[in-house]
């Protein structure tokens, strides 16, 4: 029997099942990669913090100096000058960038510290545009690194393909196509990583094309990668540039709310500063308050890099000192701005007063969006906001537009700032009030006065006056505007305070937040300035309509001459006069009569993020960082000199001197036996004058053979016993010398990480695809595994790990050449091509450790070769966080986070405001019942299955778990856990079938899920949501049937289906005669034909997930092997 198909459905029939033929065996994108290792959010924002070249820094003398207060939410930024020779491409600052970015990392790893590597500023970097294999060894090798960072990506590019000839020739600056082709690729692998690509942009009339619409418009490979790897990607605004300014923060800001950048941040540089004049003069750090302010609290930045020039503005190397023992040290110290500026802003960050709205809340409060739709004409055109677009609302009189405008200040706070967008990419995007193309801007607006009526309407005037002040909820951001010395004033009436206004006047550059209650005023001001005006400046609140006099109390913060602060209360009126220079919080506990206020606003609250897991990798200090005495010279940077390939700036000439002498210190998490590897160049003949000193007793004297030149390094090496905690190690010189040893570092490397370790034919070691030898000597054990010479080639382990979260796996091993791996988990790759370089003979051994995530229980983990090679002969694993378990045990568990492959919907938000959870938050379902989480699993046979929920309640709430829509669990109880921060797990049993399955947990109580961290699973693996069953394909013989009936209606009869209820608010359930058999394919579809959901017919009654579609019409069809089919129309209210 054959069903007759309305003719509006007949192509649409062919139209899906292409598309699941598609769905079946084509690729999917999206964001599934690893757990972002350092989450970035409004709960947990960060600040770069660099360790600059420019310096010649210490690592770990610039980590010492962050105040231990904020140090959780620093990333260090280990930057790397790109200055250079053109003619020669030799570079002039930092010789090697990727041995200065790895030792430094290196020393950030030792101390627990997050880091990223900016080797890139403009078109210049020190790493590869094509080849992403380094890219890949820091995120795979260091579990504190967390992406890469592009500074100022405005310019130099393009000088390759200049003739040399040119005096723009440039062999170093690459085509500006292959740089955003390498984001793309970037973005891909950080992912992968759980890492960030941070790009930095600053505009000017010459490069509106390579501007963040540009680099959307203008390569679709890397709009897809923003779009699949959005929580990736970090844009910030840099100050680098004197023009453009309100462009820069539309495209910037415009990426973030448009959904193709997850965060946005700033970079702040007194280059792009110009003085009343338009010129770089008259700077001080203290203009940066106001864009810090505005920016965070009201447009969401989460993401503080800098400020620039960093040897300037942030931190500089001073005079060295003498130790009490006799040794010189030398020093760094974070300029007096940096303290009262940049450490004080964060610090209100963290304390609550600076509040970060969330991307949504920037939305509602921004309400118009400009979409670039422009593909014709000038750059400006295709590239920038439209030229008037800041006139008449928020530019400065005295300012102009484009290469004009050289003021980020804004002369009101009444209009918010004007994203402008490439395309609006999800929900929250297109949730705009107001979203205008670009190409209809002047149709819209024929005049500066008809966009400012509109915008009038939208944005009712808040207060009068010339100072800028902009509200979100119940904090203001206020600022002087003036590059002027001109005073600034305000009239605000109060929003929740009782009294009813205040007024404000402020001096040159003061800007401040002010949090308002109903019973008193939090204020925050600063106008530190040592450079330009360094005297006490006069700033004065006014408050009106208080019942009594006010009282108020005030706070020095900071580090600055004290200020002068009094009150007066006349005539009603209390006026205080603040006279500072510098940060300080005042409170004013005021109340008035003033009814109808507002009283509900959202509570800053931050989430400490945690530490990076412990590194059990090469320690590594360069020597020119070293306490030294009566040594022949410490060459800080050596650029200049003769001697090449040292790893980090410099190196320390050793000298003759019978009382020389040179130390550092490392930090160790576990004691144990170490290699010290120091590495060295001596031309005249040996050295064995110099002994070694651990932690002040003597454990050897080295011999130093000559090398060939000074720039021609050797490597001692000596075993150690250090403790956990601080070691010092000393070369001391024990007589007088013949020949100067040159000193580059020293490389602690841990002879064992401290974690399980399995050997060859032990408990946990599975297979090794070749044979397990004892022919070499230096092995433990039993012997070593010695792979076939072929790729694919492996070892085999079982492995049980007890939580999620971030492994190390250290191999031991030994080969005569270079070869390279992947490390697999349960056959994904999770960290790919491990270098494995030779140790210079089969009998010498070394180890290597990489990172990376796994899940709790039993997992297989395999080392497989990518060359013809083989592997080199392998020792041992050694495992931190998981143990042997039996080769002959299952797999026991699988886990999928938000944002992971499997997971496929929420109702509700993903969110990270509680700790504690593992990988990029938790999801978080709406209040009420029937509000669930969607997850796709593919169980690899049919039977009973193991499901584990990781949760956190602070009350009790049950739920019930389905398997493709069918009730398999009706109740699982969710006891509370104490607090939204305490976490446990609920293990329940149920039936499922061989395939792909849609498994949901869903509320059964009015208050929803609790906070649900993951799901784990036994006998299965995540499938794409994408994927459906594979019976699918049989929907490629369907036939058109041939009438052309405009409408189908089925009753109840023998061929029949029923939907009820219908119309719907909620789920509904499909009822099938027995004419439908188990295995037909029962399918969701919106208006237009687009498939929603497909899942299996199992029973005559099945259920679908309908509750949480946007309200509409959509049709349920249903199709077997016979090409029957049945539509019905379902309304969804």
């Amino acid at each position: 029997m054959k069903f007759h198909l309305p003719k509006a459905y007949r192509e649409y029939i062919f139209r899906l099942a292409a598309l699941f033929f598609i769905l079946l065996h084509g690729t999917t994108y999206g964001q599934t990669g690893a757990p972002l290792r350092r989450p970035i959010s409004p709960q947990q924002p960060t600040w770069f913090i660099h360790i600059d070249s420019w310096n010649q820094a210490d690592p770990q003398k610039i980590i010492d100096m962050v105040p231990a207060d904020i140090r959780p939410y620093i990333v260090f930024n280990i930057s790397i000058s790109i200055n250079h020779d053109r003619l020669t491409s030799r570079w002039l600052q930092a010789e090697n960038g990727y041995e200065i970015a790895k030792s430094w990392l290196r020393v950030c790893a030792e101390n627990r510290v997050w880091a990223m590597i900016q080797q890139s500023s403009g078109g210049f970097q020190h790493f590869s545009e094509t080849d992403i294999a380094m890219y890949e060894e820091f995120y795979r090798d260091y579990p504190n690194f967390i992406g890469f960072n592009y500074a100022e990506q405005f310019w130099g590019f393009d000088g390759s393909l200049q003739p040399p000839t040119s005096n723009s020739y440039d062999p170093l600056s690459p085509a500006w196509t292959d740089r955003i082709a390498l984001f793309a690729k970037l973005l891909q692998l950080s992912n992968r990583y759980g890492g960030y690509l941070v790009v930095s942009w600053c505009p000017n009339q010459w490069n509106p094309n390579i501007n963040p619409i540009g680099m959307l418009k203008r390569n679709p490979d890397f709009a897809a990668a923003c779009r699949n790897y959005t929580e990736n990607y970090i844009l910030c605004e840099k100050y680098t540039q004197q023009t453009y300014q309100y462009d820069m923060e539309s495209t910037c800001l415009g990426a973030y709310l448009s959904g193709y950048a997850g965060q946005y941040g700033i970079r702040y540089d007194e280059t792009g500063w110009s003085d009343s004049t338009g010129t770089n003069a008259n700077f001080t750090l203290a203009t940066g308050l106001a864009p810090h302010l505005e920016h965070i609290m009201l447009t969401g930045e989460t993401v503080i890099d800098g400020p620039e020039t960093i040897p300037i503005n942030a931190s500089r190397e001073i005079g060295t000192a003498t130790t009490a023992d006799g040794f010189t040290t030398r020093r760094w110290e974070f300029y007096p701005q940096f303290h009262n500026i940049s450490i004080d802003l964060f610090r209100k960050v963290l304390d609550g007063t600076v509040r970060i709205p969330t991307r949504r809340e920037v939305i509602d409060r921004t309400k118009v969006v400009i979409v670039n739709d422009v593909n014709s004409g000038s750059n400006q055109d295709r590239y920038s906001t439209p030229q008037t677009l800041f006139e008449g609302l928020y530019r400065m009189d005295t300012d102009g537009n484009y290469e004009l405008n050289k003021s980020f200040f804004k002369k009101t706070g009444r209009y918010p700032s004007i994203p402008l967008a490439y395309q609006l990419d999800d929900t929250d995007a297109n949730s705009f009030q107001v979203k205008i193309n670009k190409s209809a801007y002047a149709t819209r607006w024929p005049s500066i006065s008809s966009k400012v009526t509109e915008f009038n309407s939208l944005f009712p005037s808040e207060y009068m006056g010339t100072l800028y002040a902009g509200r979100h909820e119940n904090g203001w951001v206020t600022y002087n505007p003036f590059k002027t010395n001109e005073t600034a004033t305000a009239s605000i009436p109060f929003k929740y305070n009782t009294c009813s206004s205040m007024e404000l006047s402020y001096s040159q550059y003061s800007a401040g937040i002010i949090k308002e209650y109903a019973n008193r005023l939090n204020i925050y001001l600063n106008n530190y300035d040592n450079k330009v005006n360094t005297a006490l400046k006069t700033d004065i609140i006014k408050i009106y309509g208080a019942s009594s006099q006010p009282t108020w109390s005030f706070t020095e913060r900071g580090s600055h001459q004290a200020s002068t602060v009094s009150g007066n209360w006349s005539g009603g009126v209390f006026t205080l006069t603040v006279q500072h220079n510098g940060a300080l919080d005042i409170t004013i506990n005021c109340s008035g009569t003033a009814t109808g206020r507002l009283t509900s606003y959202t509570p800053s609250v931050l989430v400490t993020p945690s530490a990076p897991a412990v590194y059990n990798g090469p320690l590594q200090h360069e020597a020119e960082l070293f306490d030294y005495k009566s040594i022949s010279g410490n060459t800080i940077n050596g650029v200049s000199g003769t001697v090449r390939n040292y790893t980090g700036q410099g190196y320390l000439r050793f000298g003759t001197n019978a009382a020389a002498s040179i130390r550092d210190s490392i930090y160790l998490q576990h004691s144990g036996t170490y290699q010290l590897r120091t590495r060295y160049s001596l031309t005249g003949g040996n050295v064995n004058t110099i002994g070694l000193y651990v932690n002040g007793t003597s454990v050897g004297t080295p011999l130093f053979t000559q090398t060939d030149s000074n720039s021609n390094w050797a490597l001692h090496t000596q075993t150690i016993t250090l403790n956990a905690g601080t070691n010092t190690i000393e070369f001391r010189a024990n007589a007088a010398a013949a020949y100067s040893v040159y000193f580059d570092n020293i490389v602690v490397q841990p002879v064992s990480s401290g974690g399980n370790i399995i050997q060859e034919n032990t408990t946990g070691f599975c297979n090794v695809n070749g044979t397990i030898d004892t022919n070499n000597a230096g092995y433990t054990g039993a012997g070593f595994a010695n792979t076939n010479n072929a790729a694919g080639t492996g070892i085999d382990w079982k492995i049980n790990f007890a939580s999620v979260g971030t492994k190390s796996f250290t191999f031991r091993y030994a080969g005569i050449d270079t070869r390279t791996a992947n490390l697999l988990v349960n056959g994904s790759i999770v960290a790919a091509n491990i270098s494995l370089p030779s140790t210079g003979s089969w009998t010498t051994w070394s180890t290597v450790t990489v990172y990376a995530n796994t899940i709790p229980g039993i997992s297989d983990v395999r080392l497989e070769a990518t060359g013809a090679s083989g592997l080199p002969n392998v020792d041992y694993v050694e495992v931190v966080g998981g143990t042997a378990a039996n080769c002959a045990t299952a797999v026991t568990n699988y886990a999928i986070q938000e944002n992971e492959t499997g997971f496929c919907s929420l109702d509700g938000v993903v969110e990270n405001n509680y700790p504690g959870f593992v990988g990029s938050g938790f999801a978080n379902t709406n209040n009420a019942t029937g509000a669930g989480i969607n997850w796709k699993v593919n169980f690899s046979s049919a039977g009973s299955q193991t499901f584990t929920f990781r949760y956190a309640s602070a009350d009790a709430r049950p739920g019930r778990l389905l398997i493709n829509g069918a009730v398999a669990i009706a109740t699982i109880n969710f006891p509370a856990t104490g607090s939204w921060s305490n976490w446990s797990t609920v293990t329940v049993t149920a039936t499922t079938g061989a395939g792909v399955a849609d498994v949901r947990l869903e509320a059964t109580g009015s208050t929803g899920l609790g906070n649900i961290d993951y799901i784990a699973f036994t006998n299965g693996t995540p499938a794409a949501c994408t994927t459906t069953a594979s019976s699918i394909g049989m929907l490629l013989s369907i036939t058109a049937p041939a009438s052309d009936n405009t409408d189908l209606k089925l009753t109840e009869s023998a061929n029949s289906i029923e939907i009820y209820p219908n119309p719907t608010q909620r789920n509904v359930t499909v009822r099938l005669s027995s004419y439908w058999k188990a295995g037909d394919q029962l399918v969701l579809s919106d208006a237009s034909g687009k498939p929603i959901t497909a899942q299996r017919v199992k029973s005559n009654i099945e259920a679908l997930h309908t509750a949480t579609l946007a309200p509409g019409i959509y049709f349920i069809n249903i199709y077997n092997s016979k090409g029957g089919h049945a539509s019905l129309k379902l309304v969804k209210q």
